[in-house]
């Protein structure tokens, strides 16, 4: 299994602006070592590390600690999209063998379409012309406007993180339904089976009846070929675990895809899902 979304970060760190003291139960150091026994109970065999800060030089300290860690087989890193020099810095940080991809963090920026302003054209195509991919930390208000970048640079591998990051707790499904469909038809768009439990109220946490129907939508948009599962490791731990979360992940991708997809195989299901599909996305070998 692949765990296609996880991260490190160390408070001490100049570059580290998050989490903050108030979210007490995450506001420590979480380096490899911290992970690795979830890795080995879970029987996770390889990890996606992502980005939490928007700064190259966290994004050299993370692909140091992957040099060092087996485990983490990928690196999606922070670059400023907008920087005249784009190339060479995407060139510099390349050197790294695990560096796959960048992801801005737009769920923090105010202008929903922000993506597609024409100062973010060159370091859009500096992506595509080097395979690499790009993560979208958004939530439903950005839907449009990454449907709209799918269709401007087609050969841009994107996913999208945590579905979007639907309102759960509210119940808000409408617009997040209407604008994830949208997708169905644009090839290059996967999209992650991450952060869900995170975005639902503490008592909806351990009720998999919550979470199924937004399981349902990401498959029948997405399909079994284009959804990767992902911990959200160690924000998970705000409202779960690791080991609960993959578990409740399991259940309910097994009960829905026996509704969607009754020909299709559970253990192929499964492999594609929690492994083969972040295997190709990232280029993991």
């Amino acid at each position: 299994m692949i765990d296609s979304h996880q991260h490190f970060w160390q408070i001490a760190r100049p570059d580290c602006e998050w989490p903050t003291p108030e979210l007490g139960k995450i506001y420590r150091d979480y380096l490899p070592n911290d992970l690795k026994p979830w890795l080995e109970n879970s029987g996770v065999e390889a990890s996606v590390l992502v980005q939490s800060q928007p700064c190259e030089s966290d994004t050299v300290f993370l692909l140091a600690l992957a040099d060092e860690s087996p485990q983490v087989k990928a690196v999606v890193g922070w670059v400023e999209l907008q920087a005249t020099d784009i190339d060479e810095r995407l060139d510099r940080l390349a050197v790294s063998r695990k560096f796959r991809g960048v992801r801005p963090m737009l769920q923090a920026i105010e202008q929903s379409d922000w993506v597609l302003r024409p100062e973010l054209a060159k370091g859009l195509q500096a992506l595509c012309d080097r395979g690499l991919t790009f993560d979208a930390l958004i939530q439903p208000r950005h839907l449009p406007a990454i449907a709209e970048l799918a269709n401007r640079y087609p050969s841009l591998k994107i996913v999208i993180d945590h579905g979007a990051k639907p309102r759960i707790d509210l119940g808000e499904t409408a617009f997040w339904q209407s604008e994830i469909s949208t997708f169905v038809d644009k090839p290059n768009v996967y999209c992650k089976l991450s952060g869900l439990v995170t975005e639902a109220l503490p008592e909806q946490v351990q009720r998999p009846a919550v979470f199924s129907p937004y399981v349902c939508q990401l498959l029948a948009v997405f399909g079994i070929e284009r959804l990767m599962w992902g911990s959200d490791w160690p924000v998970v731990e705000l409202v779960s675990d690791y080991s609960t979360w993959l578990s409740l992940a399991k259940k309910i991708l097994r009960e829905q895809v026996a509704q969607l997809y009754p020909n299709e195989k559970p253990a192929a299901a499964e492999q594609a899902v929690f492994s083969s599909n972040a295997r190709r996305f990232y280029s993991i070998v």
